[in-house]
Protein backbone atom coordinates (compact mmCIF):
# COMPACT_ATOMS: atom_id res chain seq x y z
CA UNK A 1 0.00 0.00 0.00
CA UNK A 2 2.32 2.37 1.00
CA UNK A 3 4.19 1.63 -2.87
CA UNK A 4 1.05 2.96 -4.38
CA UNK A 5 0.84 6.23 -2.19
CA UNK A 6 4.46 6.96 -3.60
CA UNK A 7 4.02 6.43 -7.23
CA UNK A 8 0.86 9.18 -7.60
CA UNK A 9 3.20 11.85 -5.32
CA UNK A 10 6.43 11.35 -7.61
CA UNK A 11 4.22 11.95 -10.89
CA UNK A 12 2.56 14.74 -9.59
CA UNK A 13 6.01 16.73 -8.00
CA UNK A 14 7.58 16.17 -11.44
CA UNK A 15 4.19 17.81 -13.17
CA UNK A 16 4.15 20.89 -10.56
CA UNK A 17 7.99 21.23 -11.29
CA UNK A 18 7.72 21.02 -15.11
CA UNK A 19 4.83 23.62 -15.01
CA UNK A 20 6.57 26.53 -12.46
CA UNK A 21 9.81 26.35 -14.62
CA UNK A 22 7.73 27.15 -18.14
CA UNK A 23 5.71 30.06 -16.38
CA UNK A 24 9.40 31.25 -15.11
CA UNK A 25 10.40 31.44 -18.90
CA UNK A 26 7.82 32.86 -20.23
CA UNK A 27 8.35 35.98 -18.45
CA UNK A 28 12.07 36.55 -20.13
CA UNK A 29 12.35 39.41 -21.69
CA UNK A 30 15.11 40.47 -24.41
CA UNK A 31 15.79 44.49 -24.25
CA UNK A 32 12.54 46.59 -23.97
CA UNK A 33 10.33 44.26 -25.91
CA UNK A 34 8.37 41.35 -24.12
CA UNK A 35 7.54 38.15 -26.47
CA UNK A 36 4.76 35.84 -24.81
CA UNK A 37 3.65 32.18 -25.68
CA UNK A 38 0.70 31.29 -26.10
CA UNK A 39 -1.44 29.05 -24.03
CA UNK A 40 -1.32 26.48 -26.85
CA UNK A 41 2.49 26.65 -27.23
CA UNK A 42 2.80 25.70 -23.29
CA UNK A 43 0.16 22.71 -23.40
CA UNK A 44 2.64 21.58 -26.21
CA UNK A 45 5.67 21.71 -24.10
CA UNK A 46 4.51 20.37 -21.05
CA UNK A 47 3.24 17.78 -23.14
CA UNK A 48 6.82 16.79 -24.25
CA UNK A 49 8.14 17.55 -21.07
CA UNK A 50 9.21 14.23 -20.14
CA UNK A 51 11.30 13.52 -23.41
CA UNK A 52 12.85 17.52 -23.73
CA UNK A 53 15.33 18.81 -21.91
CA UNK A 54 15.42 22.92 -19.95
CA UNK A 55 18.04 23.21 -22.94
CA UNK A 56 16.02 22.92 -26.04
CA UNK A 57 12.75 25.05 -24.76
CA UNK A 58 14.97 27.95 -23.83
CA UNK A 59 16.17 27.46 -27.48
CA UNK A 60 13.06 27.46 -28.93
CA UNK A 61 11.82 30.14 -27.15
CA UNK A 62 14.82 32.98 -28.30
CA UNK A 63 13.98 31.70 -31.77
CA UNK A 64 10.23 33.30 -31.20
CA UNK A 65 11.57 36.39 -29.26
CA UNK A 66 14.42 36.89 -32.43
CA UNK A 67 11.69 36.96 -34.95
CA UNK A 68 9.49 39.05 -32.97
CA UNK A 69 12.28 41.74 -32.94
CA UNK A 70 13.04 41.47 -36.77
CA UNK A 71 9.28 42.21 -37.36
CA UNK A 72 9.18 44.99 -34.74
CA UNK A 73 12.43 46.35 -36.46
CA UNK A 74 11.17 46.26 -39.84
CA UNK A 75 8.40 47.71 -39.03
CA UNK A 76 10.08 50.39 -37.76
CA UNK A 77 12.35 51.09 -40.49
CA UNK A 78 8.97 51.49 -43.08
CA UNK A 79 7.69 53.86 -40.55
CA UNK A 80 11.31 56.22 -40.73
CA UNK A 81 10.82 55.77 -45.11
CA UNK A 82 8.01 57.20 -44.53
CA UNK A 83 8.73 60.40 -42.46
CA UNK A 84 11.44 61.36 -45.13
CA UNK A 85 10.00 60.85 -48.53
CA UNK A 86 6.70 63.37 -48.84
CA UNK A 87 4.61 63.73 -51.75
CA UNK A 88 5.14 66.83 -53.54
CA UNK A 89 2.66 70.01 -53.96
CA UNK A 90 2.90 73.04 -56.49
CA UNK A 91 1.40 76.62 -57.02
CA UNK A 92 2.19 78.69 -60.05
CA UNK A 93 2.65 82.56 -59.36
CA UNK A 94 3.27 85.38 -62.19
CA UNK A 95 6.94 87.03 -61.45
CA UNK A 96 6.45 89.28 -64.42
CA UNK A 97 3.94 90.51 -66.85
CA UNK A 98 1.90 91.18 -68.80
CA UNK A 99 4.87 93.15 -70.86
CA UNK A 100 5.12 94.55 -74.32
CA UNK A 101 7.99 93.84 -76.37
CA UNK A 102 7.56 95.89 -79.67
CA UNK A 103 10.72 94.20 -81.10
CA UNK A 104 8.16 91.08 -82.33
CA UNK A 105 4.58 92.70 -81.04
CA UNK A 106 4.20 89.86 -78.53
CA UNK A 107 2.75 89.87 -74.55
CA UNK A 108 4.56 87.57 -72.39
CA UNK A 109 4.09 86.36 -68.96
CA UNK A 110 7.17 85.09 -66.61
CA UNK A 111 5.31 82.52 -64.70
CA UNK A 112 7.62 80.67 -61.73
CA UNK A 113 6.36 77.35 -60.43
CA UNK A 114 6.63 77.20 -56.18
CA UNK A 115 7.33 73.46 -55.04
CA UNK A 116 7.65 71.46 -52.00
CA UNK A 117 7.82 67.93 -51.29
CA UNK A 118 10.90 65.18 -50.20
CA UNK A 119 12.85 64.19 -52.04
CA UNK A 120 12.81 67.63 -54.38
CA UNK A 121 10.83 67.54 -57.11
CA UNK A 122 11.23 67.75 -60.97
CA UNK A 123 9.19 70.19 -62.60
CA UNK A 124 7.90 70.38 -66.26
CA UNK A 125 5.94 72.95 -67.99
CA UNK A 126 3.80 71.93 -71.28
CA UNK A 127 4.91 75.37 -72.84
CA UNK A 128 8.31 77.53 -71.89
CA UNK A 129 8.75 80.04 -75.12
CA UNK A 130 12.40 80.83 -73.32
CA UNK A 131 13.62 77.66 -74.11
CA UNK A 132 14.86 77.57 -70.51
CA UNK A 133 16.14 80.80 -70.06
CA UNK A 134 15.32 81.12 -66.43
CA UNK A 135 15.87 78.09 -65.05
CA UNK A 136 13.96 74.49 -64.63
CA UNK A 137 11.30 76.49 -62.14
CA UNK A 138 10.44 79.14 -64.28
CA UNK A 139 8.07 79.74 -67.87
CA UNK A 140 8.01 82.03 -70.28
CA UNK A 141 4.73 82.24 -72.33
CA UNK A 142 4.67 84.62 -75.73
CA UNK A 143 0.82 85.54 -76.86
CA UNK A 144 -0.18 87.65 -79.77
CA UNK A 145 -2.85 89.86 -79.92
CA UNK A 146 -6.02 88.15 -78.66
CA UNK A 147 -4.37 84.87 -77.68
CA UNK A 148 -4.27 83.17 -74.76
CA UNK A 149 -2.82 79.46 -72.87
CA UNK A 150 -3.53 77.50 -70.55
CA UNK A 151 -0.05 76.76 -68.48
CA UNK A 152 -0.14 73.64 -66.96
CA UNK A 153 3.13 72.24 -64.92
CA UNK A 154 3.89 69.09 -62.68
CA UNK A 155 6.08 68.23 -60.03
CA UNK A 156 6.89 64.78 -59.52
CA UNK A 157 9.42 62.73 -57.01
CA UNK A 158 9.24 58.87 -55.70
CA UNK A 159 6.00 59.73 -53.60
CA UNK A 160 4.07 60.78 -56.55
CA UNK A 161 3.41 63.84 -58.34
CA UNK A 162 0.89 67.14 -58.11
CA UNK A 163 -0.26 69.84 -60.82
CA UNK A 164 -1.42 73.29 -60.89
CA UNK A 165 -2.53 75.51 -64.07
CA UNK A 166 -2.79 79.23 -64.94
CA UNK A 167 -4.58 80.71 -67.54
CA UNK A 168 -3.06 83.50 -69.38
CA UNK A 169 -4.14 85.86 -71.69
CA UNK A 170 -3.27 88.99 -73.87
CA UNK A 171 -2.79 91.71 -71.09
CA UNK A 172 -0.90 94.05 -73.14
CA UNK A 173 -3.80 96.52 -74.38
CA UNK A 174 -2.24 100.04 -74.39
CA UNK A 175 1.17 99.07 -73.31
CA UNK A 176 2.19 98.42 -77.40
CA UNK A 177 1.03 102.25 -78.00
CA UNK A 178 3.33 103.15 -75.28
CA UNK A 179 5.89 101.41 -76.30
CA UNK A 180 5.84 102.97 -79.87
CA UNK A 181 5.79 105.78 -78.56
CA UNK A 182 8.96 105.65 -76.38
CA UNK A 183 11.13 103.73 -79.01
CA UNK A 184 10.25 106.76 -81.21
CA UNK A 185 10.55 109.57 -79.05
CA UNK A 186 14.09 107.77 -77.59
CA UNK A 187 15.02 107.68 -81.78
CA UNK A 188 14.57 111.11 -82.01
CA UNK A 189 16.31 111.82 -78.82
CA UNK A 190 19.77 112.93 -80.64
CA UNK A 191 19.15 114.66 -84.45
CA UNK A 192 20.47 117.21 -86.37
CA UNK A 193 18.14 119.97 -86.52
CA UNK A 194 19.46 121.84 -89.43
CA UNK A 195 22.73 122.10 -92.20
CA UNK A 196 24.30 124.66 -94.56
CA UNK A 197 26.61 124.58 -96.74
CA UNK A 198 28.65 128.31 -98.15
CA UNK A 199 31.84 128.98 -99.95
CA UNK A 200 33.63 131.60 -100.01
CA UNK A 201 34.87 133.36 -102.42
CA UNK A 202 32.04 132.36 -104.79
CA UNK A 203 34.32 133.64 -107.52
CA UNK A 204 37.67 133.05 -108.83
CA UNK A 205 40.11 133.60 -111.59
CA UNK A 206 43.58 133.19 -111.98
CA UNK A 207 46.05 130.71 -112.47
CA UNK A 208 44.97 127.17 -111.86
CA UNK A 209 44.58 124.82 -110.55
CA UNK A 210 42.82 126.82 -107.55
CA UNK A 211 42.73 125.84 -104.06
CA UNK A 212 39.40 126.33 -102.62
CA UNK A 213 37.23 125.65 -99.43
CA UNK A 214 33.60 124.83 -99.14
CA UNK A 215 32.42 125.16 -95.60
CA UNK A 216 29.67 123.71 -93.56
CA UNK A 217 27.49 124.66 -90.57
CA UNK A 218 25.90 121.70 -88.67
CA UNK A 219 23.03 122.25 -85.63
CA UNK A 220 22.02 119.40 -83.62
CA UNK A 221 19.69 119.50 -80.67
CA UNK A 222 22.04 117.55 -78.21
CA UNK A 223 24.78 115.31 -77.47
CA UNK A 224 25.74 112.54 -80.18
CA UNK A 225 28.08 111.58 -83.10
CA UNK A 226 26.90 112.56 -86.30
CA UNK A 227 28.40 110.44 -89.70
CA UNK A 228 28.28 113.15 -93.04
CA UNK A 229 30.06 113.13 -96.49
CA UNK A 230 30.43 115.32 -99.20
CA UNK A 231 28.98 115.50 -102.40
CA UNK A 232 30.34 117.13 -105.46
CA UNK A 233 27.60 117.82 -108.54
CA UNK A 234 28.39 114.97 -110.99
CA UNK A 235 30.85 113.26 -109.10
CA UNK A 236 31.00 110.63 -106.88
CA UNK A 237 30.91 111.12 -102.92
CA UNK A 238 33.52 111.78 -100.90
CA UNK A 239 34.19 109.06 -98.03
CA UNK A 240 32.09 109.41 -94.73
CA UNK A 241 33.40 111.42 -91.77
CA UNK A 242 32.13 111.57 -88.13
CA UNK A 243 31.85 114.62 -85.90
CA UNK A 244 31.10 114.56 -82.32
CA UNK A 245 28.92 116.85 -80.63
CA UNK A 246 29.51 117.04 -76.83
CA UNK A 247 25.98 119.38 -76.54
CA UNK A 248 23.49 120.68 -78.46
CA UNK A 249 24.80 123.66 -80.72
CA UNK A 250 26.75 124.08 -83.79
CA UNK A 251 29.58 123.08 -85.66
CA UNK A 252 31.24 123.79 -88.99
CA UNK A 253 33.31 121.74 -90.68
CA UNK A 254 35.34 122.23 -93.79
CA UNK A 255 36.81 120.89 -96.58
CA UNK A 256 40.18 122.06 -99.29
CA UNK A 257 39.72 120.99 -102.90
CA UNK A 258 41.97 121.85 -105.76
CA UNK A 259 40.19 122.85 -108.66
CA UNK A 260 40.88 123.35 -112.76
CA UNK A 261 38.62 124.08 -115.13
CA UNK A 262 37.97 124.16 -118.91
CA UNK A 263 36.95 127.62 -120.58
CA UNK A 264 35.63 130.10 -120.03
CA UNK A 265 33.75 129.83 -116.45
CA UNK A 266 33.09 126.34 -114.29
CA UNK A 267 30.34 126.16 -111.96
CA UNK A 268 31.74 123.97 -109.27
CA UNK A 269 28.84 122.77 -106.60
CA UNK A 270 29.18 120.72 -103.44
CA UNK A 271 26.80 120.17 -100.65
CA UNK A 272 27.04 118.09 -97.41
CA UNK A 273 25.26 115.06 -96.72
CA UNK A 274 23.98 114.06 -92.97
CA UNK A 275 24.20 110.24 -92.33
CA UNK A 276 23.49 109.75 -89.24
CA UNK A 277 21.83 110.14 -86.79
CA UNK A 278 19.06 111.25 -89.65
CA UNK A 279 19.05 112.25 -92.84
CA UNK A 280 19.28 115.69 -94.36
CA UNK A 281 21.04 117.04 -96.98
CA UNK A 282 22.60 120.71 -96.79
CA UNK A 283 22.10 123.47 -100.12
CA UNK A 284 24.06 123.75 -102.84
CA UNK A 285 26.93 126.11 -102.42
CA UNK A 286 28.33 127.41 -106.08
CA UNK A 287 31.61 128.41 -107.27
CA UNK A 288 32.37 130.07 -110.44
CA UNK A 289 35.47 129.34 -111.64
CA UNK A 290 37.70 131.33 -114.39
CA UNK A 291 41.26 129.52 -115.39
CA UNK A 292 43.84 131.88 -116.68
CA UNK A 293 45.77 130.33 -119.58
CA UNK A 294 49.22 129.86 -119.12
CA UNK A 295 51.15 130.07 -122.29
CA UNK A 296 54.82 128.23 -123.14
CA UNK A 297 56.87 129.09 -126.20
CA UNK A 298 59.64 126.98 -126.79
CA UNK A 299 62.71 127.40 -127.68
CA UNK A 300 62.92 131.11 -126.10
CA UNK A 301 65.76 131.70 -128.66
CA UNK A 302 65.85 130.57 -132.84
CA UNK A 303 69.91 130.54 -134.01
CA UNK A 304 69.57 129.55 -137.52
CA UNK A 305 73.58 129.01 -137.14
CA UNK A 306 76.26 129.84 -140.04
CA UNK A 307 73.69 130.46 -143.45
CA UNK A 308 75.45 131.25 -147.17
CA UNK A 309 73.56 134.04 -148.17
CA UNK A 310 72.05 132.18 -151.42
CA UNK A 311 70.34 129.98 -148.98
CA UNK A 312 67.31 129.81 -146.75
CA UNK A 313 66.47 127.85 -143.50
CA UNK A 314 63.50 127.17 -141.19
CA UNK A 315 62.42 126.84 -137.85
CA UNK A 316 59.35 125.54 -135.83
CA UNK A 317 58.27 128.13 -132.68
CA UNK A 318 56.04 125.67 -131.09
CA UNK A 319 53.18 127.16 -128.08
CA UNK A 320 51.72 125.58 -125.78
CA UNK A 321 48.69 126.18 -123.35
CA UNK A 322 49.70 124.88 -119.75
CA UNK A 323 46.48 125.93 -117.77
CA UNK A 324 42.93 125.11 -117.91
CA UNK A 325 41.91 128.57 -119.07
CA UNK A 326 41.16 128.95 -122.61
CA UNK A 327 44.83 130.46 -124.20
CA UNK A 328 43.88 133.01 -127.28
CA UNK A 329 46.90 133.72 -129.64
CA UNK A 330 45.98 137.26 -130.65
CA UNK A 331 48.76 137.98 -133.25
CA UNK A 332 51.85 136.74 -134.42
CA UNK A 333 54.28 139.14 -135.93
CA UNK A 334 57.94 139.40 -136.88
CA UNK A 335 58.65 142.52 -135.11
CA UNK A 336 62.54 142.92 -136.09
CA UNK A 337 64.04 141.50 -139.16
CA UNK A 338 61.62 141.69 -141.37
CA UNK A 339 64.70 142.32 -144.26
CA UNK A 340 65.98 138.54 -143.16
CA UNK A 341 63.40 136.87 -141.21
CA UNK A 342 60.07 136.07 -141.96
CA UNK A 343 57.03 133.85 -141.38
CA UNK A 344 56.99 130.81 -143.89
CA UNK A 345 53.65 129.31 -142.46
CA UNK A 346 51.34 130.19 -139.06
CA UNK A 347 49.26 127.60 -137.57
CA UNK A 348 48.23 129.86 -134.45
CA UNK A 349 46.76 133.05 -134.89
CA UNK A 350 43.51 133.07 -134.41
CA UNK A 351 43.09 130.01 -133.16
CA UNK A 352 41.98 129.11 -129.22
CA UNK A 353 44.11 126.36 -127.08
CA UNK A 354 42.71 124.81 -124.41
CA UNK A 355 45.33 122.60 -121.73
CA UNK A 356 47.80 121.10 -123.18
CA UNK A 357 47.11 121.76 -126.72
CA UNK A 358 49.88 122.92 -129.01
CA UNK A 359 50.53 125.37 -132.45
CA UNK A 360 53.80 125.62 -134.23
CA UNK A 361 54.96 128.75 -136.66
CA UNK A 362 57.17 128.56 -138.95
CA UNK A 363 60.27 131.21 -139.05
CA UNK A 364 62.74 131.16 -142.43
CA UNK A 365 66.02 133.33 -142.76
CA UNK A 366 67.04 134.38 -146.22
CA UNK A 367 68.04 134.27 -148.77
CA UNK A 368 69.63 137.69 -149.00
CA UNK A 369 68.87 139.92 -151.42
CA UNK A 370 72.20 141.89 -151.25
CA UNK A 371 75.40 139.06 -149.84
CA UNK A 372 77.45 140.41 -146.90
CA UNK A 373 80.95 139.82 -146.42
CA UNK A 374 81.28 136.51 -144.37
CA UNK A 375 80.39 136.62 -140.19
CA UNK A 376 78.05 139.49 -140.79
CA UNK A 377 75.18 138.77 -138.28
CA UNK A 378 71.76 138.93 -138.32
CA UNK A 379 69.26 139.42 -135.61
CA UNK A 380 65.38 139.59 -134.92
CA UNK A 381 62.40 139.12 -133.13
CA UNK A 382 59.15 136.96 -133.25
CA UNK A 383 56.50 139.01 -131.12
CA UNK A 384 53.62 136.28 -129.84
CA UNK A 385 50.10 137.89 -128.49
CA UNK A 386 47.82 136.19 -126.35
CA UNK A 387 45.41 136.78 -123.07
CA UNK A 388 47.56 135.29 -120.74
CA UNK A 389 47.36 137.68 -118.41
CA UNK A 390 50.54 137.16 -117.01
CA UNK A 391 52.39 137.35 -120.26
CA UNK A 392 50.17 139.25 -122.97
CA UNK A 393 53.66 139.02 -124.78
CA UNK A 394 56.50 136.68 -125.56
CA UNK A 395 59.50 137.68 -127.67
CA UNK A 396 61.47 135.46 -129.43
CA UNK A 397 65.30 136.30 -130.53
CA UNK A 398 66.04 135.32 -133.85
CA UNK A 399 69.88 134.71 -135.01
CA UNK A 400 71.84 133.87 -138.01
CA UNK A 401 75.43 134.61 -139.58
CA UNK A 402 76.00 134.85 -142.26
CA UNK A 403 78.97 132.05 -143.93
Amino acid sequence: KLKLFLFPAVFIFLFLFTLALTCNQCKTSTGTTETSISKEEGESLAETASTTTTSEIDSKKTEKIKTTIETTSATDTSTEEKELNKPPTIQLEIFEGPTYSPADNVCFYRVKAIVTGKPAPEIGFNRDDSNGAWGKDKAQVNLKEGESFELVAVAKNSSGYATASINLTWGCSGLEETATTSTTSSAETFKVTEVNAYVNPTNFTGICPASVTWSATIKTNGPGTVTYRWEPEGGPPLPAQNLTFTNAGAQTVSINISLSAGYPDTKANYRIHIIAPNDLISNWATLTLTCYPDIEVRPPEVNFGTVAGDTALTYGVIVKNTSHGKLDILGVSINTGTSFFSIENNLCSSHSLFINDECTITVKFGPLSVIPPSGTGYQGTLRIRSNDPDESTVNVVLRATQR
